[in-house]
């Protein structure tokens, strides 16, 4: 077998090699283009070198030089797709030699090592228990979740696992008793029992994998559980938040009413890495808000519940009618972000109920009664419930703008210039206009300015006419008319439905009906509140300030 020092050196010293027998050949122009047309040779060369480097490392595992010529084969190859098994073989080798620092270097078990590590975990389970690590990260949605609760995967008498409903369970018996299975309802994995077929998640109150479905669970249950610290801070917070009627309250009279309100409202948001122009502030820049209540008192004091609300399937018009979906524990709490932005208000139990009884009621019949909610990235989304949500409190929230606002906003500024020439020509007209005619009597400049305000009106007219055409041709582009009625947030008992837009022509023609409901509009509200705390790369559940 070729020594290690001579494939080192020719490693390191040229761009390609082959083996034949007991030879290391420097390739040369033409047998480089030879192996570039044909790719099952360039495999087996590189395959014959990453099983030298692995016989190397079997039979003298501490070599220095065995280990240099591992780590060369995985940084020339790991990449390559064809001699990946190999590549990712010899970084199972040297992670088992030292798994307490070994950092892996094969692409995929580097991001997935990244993964574990930026959640917090220790990195001598995932290099000494690699399929138990591929489990959690790969194979399941159990480590997206576990990283935001206060769980960890552990190691007792030299076997991997987690707590599994307050009890430790190990990997094996976990497989054993669980499945991991998709769902085309919610285009999600899901774990389920084998013996009971109940759903189970990760929640945050300290007894690890839980019986809970996130969207077809009746009865609320809370995701998280804070200590009297914790509630006590997010408390004080939450009362910093000012309510329209109270901005002028004396300290004392505020304090007076916050008395009672020992209940606290999150509203929760997030910032994702993206453009920075006005448009993508305000619009394409995904924020997806939801909102939280946490108890203060009696037998759930500490219990934080959530809920939020999405798209049954992904919509890609703007304008286009779906079905949207409530889910507690929302699934943004498991998503990367830049920044989360949390907005906590205090409440009473009395107001938290207002809220609390007709969410629930719209819960219950959709999935009992099959009584579907609409979604609309324009005008039923996150943020409207939320908006509908918090309103039953009798706290309002702003997320709709119209489309001249919008446009006026998002538009260039050469867009803009157009206004400001046409207010300024406008101005220089009427002046010039005065100056002609201060020799009339009153009566015939009366006349003129009517006629001048009559045209002008009629040609405002004429403009909104075909703005509200344009508009009703790009709703109409944007999908419109794509998509069934389903029900419209509010009165549960009510049954107010909606139904796409374009089917509406009584307001097709009024181009001040053409509103949207942003999540933009709602974070900008969040960013002027007092009670508003932000949230760095945010990891865990970002509830505490």
């Amino acid at each position: 077998m070729i020594d290690c020092s001579r494939l080192i050196s020719a490693l390191e010293n040229s761009g390609s090699i082959s083996i034949n027998g007991e030879e290391i050949e420097k390739d040369s122009k033409l047998a480089r283009l030879g192996r570039a047309l044909y790719s099952p040779y360039d495999s087996q060369q590189k395959a014959r070198v990453c099983y030298i480097a692995y016989k190397h490392l079997q039979e003298q595992p501490q070599s220095e030089e065995a280990q240099k010529l591992a780590k060369l084969c995985i940084q020339r190859y790991g990449k390559d797709k064809a001699v990946r098994r190999l590549t990712e073989r010899l970084d199972r080798v040297l992670a088992e030699m030292a798994p307490e620092t070994h950092l892996p270097l094969a692409p995929r078990h580097a991001e997935l090592c990244r993964k574990w590590q930026r959640n917090g975990w220790d990195l001598e389970i995932f290099n000494r228990f690699p399929d138990f690590a591929n489990f959690l990260l790969v194979e399941s949605p159990l480590g997206s979740q576990m990283k935001v609760t206060r769980d960890v995967p552990s190691v007792r008498e030299g076997v991997p696992g987690f707590l599994v409903q307050g009890e430790w369970m190990s990997f094996s018996d976990f497989k054993e008793r669980f499945e991991v299975l998709y769902s085309p309802r919610y285009r999600e994995n899901f774990i389920m029992s084998k013996g009971t077929s109940d759903v189970y998640t990760f929640l945050d109150n300290g007894l690890g994998l839980e019986p809970f479905h996130p969207y077809q669970s009746p009865q609320p249950k809370s995701i998280s559980t804070l200590n009297d610290a914790d509630l006590a801070t997010v408390q004080a917070k939450a009362r910093q938040f000012v309510r329209v009627g109270e901005e002028r309250l004396s300290p004392e009279e505020r304090e007076k009413r916050n008395a009672e309100r020992d209940y606290v409202l999150q509203i929760v948001s997030s910032k994702v890495d993206g453009g920075s122009s006005n448009f993508s502030r305000l619009v394409s820049n995904r924020k997806h808000p939801w909102i939280r209540i946490i108890c203060g008192r009696d037998n759930q004091k500490g219990q934080v519940f959530e809920v939020g609300y999405g798209w049954d399937k992904k919509i890609y018009l703007p304008s286009a009618m779906g079905r949207g979906a409530l889910r507690a524990m929302d699934v943004w709490n498991n998503q990367s972000c830049k920044q989360r932005v949390v907005t906590n208000i205090a409440l009473t139990q009395a107001e938290v109920q207002e809220l609390y009884k007709p969410v629930s009621k719209f819960h219950k019949q959709d999935i009992q009664l099959g009584r579907d909610i609409g979604f609309s990235l324009a005008h039923q989304n996150c943020s409207v419930f939320v908006r509908w949500a918090v309103g039953l409190t009798g706290i309002a929230v702003p997320t709709e703008i119209t489309a001249v606002e919008l446009l006026a906003r998002v538009a260039p500024n050469w867009i803009r210039g157009i206004g400001s020439a046409y207010s300024a020509a406008r101005r220089g007209i009427i002046r010039a206009a005065d100056r002609m005619t201060f020799w009339a009597p009153k009566w015939v400049r009366r006349i003129g300015a009517n006629t001048a305000g009559w045209l002008e009106s009629t040609a405002h007219k004429i403009a909104g006419l075909w703005a509200a055409a344009g508009l009703a041709l790009g709703r109409l582009v944007f999908g419109g008319a794509f998509g069934s009625p389903a029900r419209a947030f509010g009165d549960p008992q009510e049954d107010e439905m909606m139904s796409p837009p374009s089917k509406n022509l009584k307001k097709a023609w009024n181009w001040r009906d053409y509103r949207f409901n942003l999540p933009g509009i709602l974070q900008e509200w969040q960013e002027k509140q007092a009670s508003t705390v932000y949230y760095d790369n945010p990891l865990k559940l970002s509830i505490v300030p």
